[in-house]
């Protein structure tokens, strides 16, 4: 929300007094508004390399969430409730878009 920003400035002027956690949001307070699709440890480790994952079809695994999206969605893949990379179904795979490296 726009009244719970803060400008650089004010940013730069509290980096002394106390720690980023006090008064930064965190990074999946930017995401709640797309899909998170949970993946496994070997999966999260392909996105982290930018490699696709298959999700569908043989030798794909099937996740109830993907039902709900169709080819082009962008996703928020995430590893044990932390985001791992957003993602875009393309196909029968999730190919990453942006790895994050939180």
């Amino acid at each position: 929300m726009e009244s719970d920003a803060i400008s650089l400035d004010k940013l730069e002027s509290l980096r002394h007094i106390a720690p980023q956690q006090d008064y930064l949001l965190p990074v999946e307070t930017a995401l709640d508004d797309i899909p998170a699709l949970a993946m496994t440890t070997t999966q999260a480790d392909h996105l982290k390399h930018g490699r696709s994952v298959r999700v569908r079809g043989a030798g794909g695994l099937q996740f109830v969430e993907m039902e709900d999206l169709d080819d082009g969605t962008t996703a928020c893949a995430m590893l044990d409730g932390k985001p791992v990379a957003l993602v875009r179904l393309c196909g029968d795979e999730i190919q990453p878009v942006r790895v994050l490296n939180l």
